[in-house]
């Protein structure tokens, strides 16, 4: 920013008149390094209020600062998104200045395509913030399964969508529509990602108990162990509180309206079972059964466009060694012509030769 401060004063001060509309279209080039600041400004607060709450030393200083004049008596947190804000001010500062500029004026082609630079970089910004949050939350789901290091969930290409708690149960293939008061009276846990459909239910930590032990089975051969007590209501959170019990690809998946307030869900990973999840609300059905359907479709056409782009690889790939054979084969036939009309006129002029020496 003192970068940009020097260049819109000697810009302004220049001899063949104002020219700001260069500074700035300079600045969208490094306006790409905030994408690492906005991916971690929310660790960088959330570590800033632990700290207030369990470092009585740290919340002192903070408290200290806020005193200060220069401070104006704002919070750290303050401070923390002021970056985040000004990347967002830029766009709005320039569209300011060319609202109260003559069209006919040498610095508007020039800051409009500064404009453009900048409205680009903070867009590429933004959707940086925003694979940045979505991996956080896929990060955050994977760490509730106990059973997590069975089921992976951090993938570069996976985006979370949706999640909800459903009372559901699986019923065969040929069914009556159950009454509500038919359904587990204890929720199951249901992630929508771009290309799975996770269903989980509460957990008591054993899994995470049953891994650790299984790690350790060289160790300690005769190790055990304790299923936990069972008790009424559901058990008290751990560090991993969700057991997943199925991973549904989207790409074998089918969802439909069963009845009121139930949505089916049929997979090749059941079988002929179909699950039935059941609503509270009308719309909360509907917009799963749409998130689905769209998700599914949006994969398959993804998948559909991946498989494409190997197939035309394939062929150019195909295309490019038919056309070096094809080039080979020409030079050859070429190569083989040439040498042999040369050869044969070689021939020639020796059978020439040898009859002018028997003449003489």
């Amino acid at each position: 920013h003192n970068e940009l401060l020097h260049s819109l004063a000697a810009a302004i001060s220049s001899p063949q008149g104002p020219q700001i509309g260069s500074a700035f279209a300079q600045l969208s080039a490094y306006l790409k390094i905030y994408s690492v600041y906005c991916n971690n400004h929310q660790n960088a607060v959330e570590t800033v209020t632990k700290l207030c709450k369990n470092n009585p030393l740290f919340n002192q200083w903070c408290q200290d600062r806020m005193q200060d004049l220069s401070c104006k008596n704002m919070p750290l947190n303050s401070f923390l998104i002021k970056p985040l804000q000004r990347i967002c001010k830029y766009p709005l500062l320039i569209k300011e200045l060319l609202k109260n500029m003559p069209e006919e004026e040498k610095d508007y082609t020039s800051l409009k395509l500064a404009l453009t630079k900048i409205d680009e970089t903070v867009k590429v910004v933004n959707e940086s913030k925003r694979l940045a949050e979505n991996q956080q939350k896929i990060f955050s789901i994977q760490s509730l399964l106990e059973n997590a290091y069975k089921t992976q969930l951090m993938e570069p290409s996976r985006r979370f969508i949706m999640e909800g708690t459903f009372r559901d149960m699986e019923v065969e293939e040929h069914y009556r529509v159950p009454d509500a008061s038919e359904f587990e009276e204890e929720g199951r846990y249901y992630f929508l990602f771009n290309d799975l459909l996770l269903r989980a239910v509460r957990g008591h930590g054993l899994f995470r108990r049953m891994h650790a032990i299984h790690k350790k089975k060289k160790e300690a051969p005769q190790a055990t162990i304790s299923t936990p007590a069972s008790s009424s209501g559901p058990p008290a959170p751990t560090d991993g509180s969700l057991v997943a019990t199925h991973l549904l690809l989207l790409k074998k998946i089918s969802v439909k309206s069963a009845s009121n307030l139930v949505l089916e869900i049929g997979h090749s990973l059941i079988g002929k079972k179909k699950l039935l999840l059941l609503a509270t609300k009308m719309e909360e059905k509907a917009m799963w059964v749409d998130k689905i359907n769209e998700a599914t479709t949006t994969f398959l056409a993804e998948r559909a466009n991946v498989e494409n782009r190997k197939k035309e690889k394939k062929k150019l790939l195909l295309l490019a060694t038919k056309m070096e054979e094809k080039a080979m084969w020409v030079d050859k036939i070429n190569e083989a012509t040439t040498t042999f009309l040369a050869e044969r006129a070689n021939v020639e002029n020796r059978k020439k030769e040898k009859k002018k020496l028997l003449l003489l």
